[in-house]
């Protein structure tokens, strides 16, 4: 019995806001004309991120290395700021700590932002039959119990602390909706744009890839178990 051995040397390395990091690319300019013709295609990411804050464009199919992975901050320190005051004395204060997360928004097809509302309705007891001053005066009727609805919402946006699939599990339905998926740093001040494919939703999309994995572990074993049985032999 032939069994294939699963090779995926040749598989597509994903484009992150890591891999710039580590590529040191995070200073790159892109020419301007490059940039405009991907805001043409993609004219809802101003949305999400400044034209002036834009230096990098990218467009990748979404793939598994984006579902768990987490995203890119950067941490500044507060900073000794030095004041005079009217008195001609200095002191000095310290600034507020800066966290520059990157930040992924999943959207629709028109480039509009998944978002699951809940609703939930709050219990409101009721009042009794009461007279308007203590012991005397006009009967007030009884108010029954009553309900008042209120909404939440969920939307498809996060940062650090956070991973795709976790937002998956918490918009539940909705994640059907989700065509796009994109990440935005200022530290690289690169867009880049995961696109899911045609025909398939993205939860859709991941079981398939579960179940991709699952046949390769079992061919692996299959080899593994064959060699054994060629040794035995």
């Amino acid at each position: 019995m032939k069994v294939r051995m699963v090779n995926k040397s040749n598989e597509k390395i994903t484009l992150t806001q890591t891999i710039l990091k580590e590529e040191n690319k995070l200073a790159f300019q892109m020419p301007s004309t490059k940039i405009d013709g991907f805001l043409e295609r993609f004219p809802w990411v101003t949305k999400f991120a400044f034209r002036g804050e834009i230096n990098q464009v990218y467009v990748q199919r979404v793939s598994p290395e984006i579902i768990g992975r987490n995203l890119e901050n950067h941490f500044i320190a507060g900073e000794k700021i030095h004041h005079c005051d009217e008195s001609g004395e200095w002191y000095e204060t310290i600034s507020k700590d800066v966290n520059l997360s990157e930040k992924i928004f999943l959207l629709d097809g028109d480039g509009k932002m998944v978002t699951k509302t809940y609703e939930k309705r709050i219990p409101i007891p009721g009042i009794p039959a009461r007279r308007k001053y203590y012991f005397f005066g006009d009967m007030i009727p009884a108010v029954a119990p009553s309900s008042r609805k209120i909404f939440s919402y969920e939307q498809g946006c996060f940062k650090y602390g956070s991973t795709l699939n976790e937002k998956l599990n918490a918009l539940l339905d909705v994640a059907d909706q989700i065509k796009f998926v994109l990440s935005y740093w200022t530290q690289s001040k690169a867009v880049i744009v995961y696109k899911v494919p045609n025909g398939v939703t993205l939860p859709t999309w991941i079981k398939q890839q579960v179940e991709s994995e699952l046949v390769g572990f079992q061919k692996e074993c299959e080899a593994i178990d064959a060699e054994a049985e060629v040794v035995n032999a």
